[in-house]
């Protein structure tokens, strides 16, 4: 196979720059603009930055709503299905993903679709 087949976003996942075109990132980031929501998205990081980070290990009460988890294997940071079953006591979905980052929904939709469509099938 011809690199030039492999879509842009699978050859160099993880680089974002390298990764999507100008125009994709011009339109990501246009979103949370005319939205006026980059800020309220950014805030997460902004108080784990002045708190000195996650907090390591179990939280006081794990969490028992119902979710799915997908772990990207160029995603910055890594968790385990041990420490995601303990953080959420209701885990209906775990799987990791063969391609895709940071970005998975951008780099790798359609895994992104099965995810969520796997997780919604273990509710039922």
């Amino acid at each position: 196979m011809d690199l030039r087949d492999v879509p842009r976003h699978l050859r160099n996942a993880g680089d974002a720059e390298a990764s999507f075109t100008y125009d994709e990132l011009l339109d990501n980031i246009t979103l949370y603009w005319v939205t006026n929501t980059g800020a309220s998205s950014a805030r997460l990081y902004w108080e784990l930055a002045r708190s000195g980070g996650p907090r390591p290990g179990v939280p006081d009460d794990p969490i028992s709503l119902p979710p799915g988890f997908t772990m990207f294997p160029h995603e910055h940071v890594r968790k385990s299905r041990r420490w995601i079953e303990r953080r959420y006591s209701n885990l209906v979905h775990f799987d990791w993903a063969d391609r895709g980052g940071h970005f998975g929904a951008l780099e790798a939709p359609d895994i992104m679709i099965d995810e969520i469509r796997a997780t919604f099938r273990g509710l039922v």
